[in-house]
Parts: structure tokens; sequence; C-alpha cells
């Protein structure tokens, strides 16, 4: 190191971030259907709860497991695309309070 307190603001790529929470909901709902095909009780209410608001995803099958998959990763990256669009319309508005931190001294 040169000495230097160097400090640098890592920036937030929408897109990695929107596919990233899309993959974790997805996945999540994937298996939640996975484990519905062996289980007579856990998970069926929340697959069925999910199922009302996401087509096509049930209890109990690969196929349900699939949807699943799918249209958690449709909900999770627009979400998190959207949370992220707003985000850099406040961070252009300025007045961050970390901004402190972020910039060298």
């Amino acid at each position: 190191m040169n000495g230097q307190d160097e400090k640098k603001c890592v920036s937030c790529c929408p897109c990695r971030l929107a596919v990233a929470v899309g993959l974790v909901w997805g996945l999540a709902l994937f298996l939640v259907g996975i484990v519905t095909m062996h289980s007579e009780t856990y998970g069926r209410e929340f697959v069925q709860v999910m199922g009302s608001i996401y087509k096509g995803y049930a209890a109990g099958s690969w196929s349900g497991a699939a949807w699943g998959l799918l249209w958690g990763f449709v909900d999770g990256f627009l979400c998190v695309l959207i949370i992220a669009a707003v985000y850099a319309i406040l961070a252009k508005c300025g007045g961050c309070c970390c901004r402190s931190r972020c910039e060298p001294k």
C-alpha cells in the first residue's frame, strides 16, 4: 500500500442483483415444491398459497416445482430490478448518509 487510506464505494449492479435474488427465490420455491413430493404435510400450505399467486405452482409434482422455479425467478428478478431503479433515482438526489465512508480522506 502507498500509505494513503484508499476507500472505494462498490456500486451495485442492478441486473446482477436481480439475477441473484431471482435465482434464490426461484430455487427456494423449487426446493419447497420438491419437499412436498416426499412429505404429506411439510410445505403444502405454503405451496398452496404461492400457487394461488403463481399459475402452475403446485405441491407434489416435478412440473409444479418447475413452475415455482420459473415464477420465482421472474418475480424476484423484476422486483429487485424495480427496487434497484428506485434506489438509483434516490441516489441521484444526493444526501447519502454513508458518503463520507466511501470517499477517500
